[in-house]
């Protein structure tokens, strides 16, 4: 907390995880009204963010962000952020004498009535059926694309910084309705359907929709839920997302430069997921928290530049019209080929049927063609002609 001093970041290697975890335990939801807390116990980086925004308040710890990029939705931190705005719980119940719902004020608050204004969540993982044709999603079952308060022109004109400029990541369908109310603090979600690997994807995500919201947010620290389960060797995400430990890296010196801008470079990050360990110190797991662990520890003082993001972003979208033409092309291609073959072969049977060109010279080859396949030949007056023709030489 000490600006003078020469530690900026921390990363806290603990176990067991603990972002499905709850204000009350577990979280359920739709898809899994029953839910579990996964491998957690309690939840480290709500605790840790709700201890800085009350006992650091009198030395700048106003507003406090928390990010969360393991491949499984972050729930339980969701939730806790969630009820620290007052709101209202719904339970239907069902009794042999008669059914309903009830409902219940729900209110765990952090600090005070303004945490909905200074509390920031996100969080991007993998959200579908584990396969094709399963009715079981990948757990927890929550965290669909959604954002309970989409800034508009007038906010974002305020911080200069556009949120998802290409209009990629809107809610759609009703997983997405509900998960946070307006009246709780902002939350950001962003589910990548799969399986299969959408690296790209999972780095817009960040780069156009959350990092932006984040800077116009103004975070005075930001807490990070680093679960690496999202690496395509760890077979825990049933193949969704598949980064590996250089995406890992990429997206930390991003943060790092977020709070390089916001927060004199104020972060900690706190271990969640990541199992793929076989192999030990050169596992997929040590290789991606030594990458994450080596963007925090990078003494830079690089700042956010929304310029940059814009580059890279119109940078690809020419790589990606190029590839498409190309694409394009080479049907093209591949299109008038087929076509020249079937004329090619149309007209060799428009000639062996004698169609066009000279009909006299059609006849000829109608009848060499003939000839070749054996037809129109007596063998037997043949052979008579011939014994004839010996015949007559011999009395000759």
């Amino acid at each position: 907390m000490d600006r003078d001093s020469p530690v900026r970041n921390a990363f806290c290697a603990v176990r067991p995880p603990g972002h499905h975890a709850g204000p009350a335990g577990a979280v359920p939801s739709a898809r899994d009204p029953h839910a579990t807390n996964g491998f957690c116990l309690f939840n480290n980086l709500a605790v840790a963010a709700a201890y800085a925004r009350c006992v650091y308040r009198g030395r700048g710890v106003a507003r406090v962000a928390l990010l969360d990029f393991d491949v499984h939705h972050g729930n339980g931190t969701e939730a806790c952020v969630v009820r620290a705005a007052p709101s209202l719980q719904r339970v239907p119940f069902s009794t042999p004498y008669s059914e309903g719902v009830q409902t219940f004020p729900v209110y765990k608050p952090w600090l005070d009535a303004d945490d909905k204004d200074n509390i920031f969540f996100a969080s991007v993982q993998g959200f579908g059926p584990k396969a094709e044709g399963m009715n079981a999603y990948v757990y927890p079952g929550s965290g669909a694309t959604g954002d309970n308060r989409i800034a508009d022109d007038a906010a974002q004109s305020v911080a200069g910084i556009a949120e998802d400029p290409d209009a990629e990541f809107l809610p759609t369908g009703e997983d997405s309705v509900g998960a946070a109310p307006p009246s709780a603090p902002r939350v950001i979600d962003v589910g990548i359907g799969g399986p299969g690997t959408k690296v790209a994807l999972w780095r817009r995500s960040w780069r156009d929709k959350i990092i932006p919201a984040l800077v116009n947010f103004r975070p005075d620290f930001i807490f990070i839920s680093a679960g690496f389960d999202a690496h395509r060797k760890d077979e825990i995400n049933f193949r969704y997302i598949g980064v590996t430990e250089r995406d890992f890296e990429w997206l930390t010196d991003q943060l790092v430069q977020v709070a390089n801008l916001c927060c004199h470079g104020r972060i900690v990050s706190v271990l969640e997921g990541g199992y793929r360990i076989q192999g030990g110190k050169v596992s997929a797991f040590s290789r991606s928290v030594a990458a994450h662990v080596r963007a925090l520890a990078d003494d830079h003082r690089m700042e956010w530049d929304p310029k940059a993001a814009e580059w890279e972003r119109e940078h690809e979208k020419q790589v990606r019209a190029e590839a498409e033409a190309k694409r394009a092309a080479a049907a093209m291609a591949a299109a008038s080929a087929l076509l020249n073959r079937s004329q090619a072969v149309e007209t060799g049977e428009g000639q062996e049927n004698g169609e066009g060109g000279d009909h006299a010279g059609g006849e000829e080859d109608g009848a060499r063609k003939r000839r070749r396949r054996g037809d129109g030949v007596d063998y037997v007056a043949l052979n008579k002609l011939l014994e004839e023709e010996s015949a007559g030489t011999k009395q000759a």
